[in-house]
């Protein structure tokens, strides 16, 4: 804990003129914060850039175990102050899955942003854990049932429910399918795989 709060300072110092947070790749090495059953809070913007360099270690935060990442309230409600290429990679697992349960999921941000600004989500951003910092990116279908090997999500059942009232029972599921039409920090539900 004490090396990772270090390095997240050194982080923050060096790159106070572009962002509170700032993660970036050095050359051919990597580089991500990894947060475990913590809190990361940043008061005001985050950058982050791509990791290029290994396919399933793509992502610049890796919030496992309860982990989350704060912004305070400096940033816009849009999150357009955020920049960057890169991705958080947030670990949310169910105890119980089949293809007959429904799980409810946060977008806890939206898929990179190429320009700036927080943007959309959907299924193509969703990825299986390999190990805690290796992922590899779903696969989806049309039909019926997903399936656990290879790692693949059936589109017709994810949907999001409009922002209209939380207390509005006659509100309407709105079917997302393969798009990226979940706005950031919304929730959806998502049926489960064999």
């Amino acid at each position: 804990m004490k090396n990772l709060l270090l390095l997240l300072a050194m982080l923050i110092t060096s790159a106070t003129m572009f962002s509170q947070l700032f993660v970036k790749p050095n050359g051919t090495t990597d580089s991500y914060v990894f947060v475990t059953d913590e809190i990361l809070f940043v008061e005001q913007d985050v950058n982050l850039q791509i990791n290029t360099n290994n396919a399933t270690t793509e992502a610049s935060i890796y919030l496992r175990n309860g982990a989350q990442l704060i912004q305070g309230s400096t940033v816009d409600a849009a999150g357009s102050s955020n920049k960057g290429t890169g991705m958080l990679a947030v670990d949310q697992t169910v105890a119980e899955t089949s293809v007959y349960h429904y799980n409810f999921w946060h977008s806890p941000v939206g898929k990179p942003a190429v320009s700036n600004g927080n943007k959309n989500a959907g299924v193509s951003r969703l990825y299986k854990m390999n190990t805690l910092t290796s992922s590899t990116l779903a696969q989806t279908t049309t039909a019926r049932n997903g399936d656990n090997d290879p790692f693949t999500i059936s589109t017709r059942w994810i949907y999001t429910r409009p922002s209209s009232g939380i207390l509005d029972i006659e509100a309407v599921y709105n079917r997302i399918n393969g798009t990226d039409g979940i706005a950031p920090g919304l929730g959806f539900t998502m049926k489960g795989v064999s």
